[in-house]
């Protein structure tokens, strides 16, 4: 068939159009980049996980030794006013997941159980000493549940700080969490070109220094959101270990405008203290979701404690006595 020479130079100007037009969000995004990069340098170490490796960044000695996991859309720069705290008490180790930060893009499924499994690996290969304490914030505090439950025997505490619940997506409204697949396809093909950025989707902590990347990331693990939850709800009990669950005040409510249908589920958080029977609820006055970055003292009091909790307990079990947590519920 006779090639038609119009249509071969229309589709050489179409691509030179597009081309003139995306390259300057291409230059800008890669710009942004590297300031971002210059202005957060890592701080802490990359550990191979086969393939693709995860920042860690530790601080601190002493056992046992705190994990520090941060929200849906955050690195673990969130943890910088609790962190060096908890570091005068015990080691405490804080880590980018998988896209998220300075850590390379993971291996799929991006689920909560791959994610603990993740994170149990790099804590392996980078020689951190079990006991574990598990410290989740929001959407990571279903990777602590499958952590404790799955490496029960190296984790002996646990902090959950605003957590959601696995029953989240059931309770709900109806598509609350549905992202349409071509609004995904759109936000991947358009983060190298600075789309996200320019709509505002770049300014978590988790974006820096590289907001493509965290967007392919973050997309991958809201197509496994669900399943997250599924995953972490099939725990029914952790036996006795140290547990301390934080909410935030319902009365400000999570970020924003209030809600009432994110409260009426974030509040029921509390029944998650039933796993375990030496666990404590604690409501805390007066600050919504960012409870580590509000009310930093109220997160890194509540992991001290459990980490006294824990070395004496240790010294009462050598003596045939068990001590536990009050599980009564209080406000601080």
């Amino acid at each position: 068939m006779a090639r038609v020479p119009w249509i071969d130079r229309a589709a050489k100007c179409a691509a030179v159009v597009l081309i003139l037009l995306l390259a300057p969000g291409y230059v800008y995004e890669h710009r942004a980049d590297n300031l971002a990069a210059r202005q957060h340098p890592m701080r802490g170490v990359l550990i191979d996980l086969g393939g693709y490796r995860l920042h860690l960044y530790c601080l601190g000695s002493g056992r046992p030794t705190v994990v520090l996991d941060a929200g849906f859309v955050d690195s673990l720069e969130q943890w910088d006013l609790v962190q060096p705290e908890v570091a005068k008490s015990t080691r405490v180790c804080s880590y980018d997941r998988a896209g998220s930060g300075w850590s390379d893009l993971g291996s799929k499924p991006r689920n909560a159980s791959h994610e603990a499994l993740e994170l149990h690996t790099l804590l392996t290969r980078a020689g951190e000493r079990s006991p574990f304490v598990v410290v989740g914030h929001s959407y990571s505090g279903l990777i602590a549940l499958i952590f404790a439950s799955s490496y029960r025997s190296e984790t002996e505490g646990m902090v959950l700080v605003d957590s959601v619940a696995p029953d989240e997506m059931s309770q709900f409204p109806a598509k609350r969490f549905v992202i349409p697949s071509y609004q995904i396809l759109l936000l991947r093909l358009a983060a190298v070109w600075g789309g996200p950025r320019l709509i505002g989707l770049c300014g978590a902590t988790g974006a820096i220094p590289d907001c493509p990347r965290f967007i392919r990331a973050e997309m991958d693990n809201l197509k496994a959101y669900g399943e997250s939850h599924r995953e972490a709800g099939e725990i029914t009990g952790l036996d006795k270990i140290t547990l301390v669950v934080l909410a935030h005040d319902p009365r400000v409510g999570l970020a924003g405008p209030r809600d009432d249908a994110f409260e009426s589920v974030w509040n029921r958080w509390h029944e998650m203290t039933r796993l375990s029977s030496n666990s404590s609820f604690v409501e805390v006055s007066g600050v919504g979701h960012e409870i580590q970055t509000d009310q930093p003292e109220v997160v890194t009091g509540a992991i001290v404690r459990v980490v006294e909790a824990i070395r004496s307990s240790d010294t009462q079990e050598a003596a045939g006595i068990r001590g536990t947590i009050s599980p009564t519920p209080t406000r601080q």
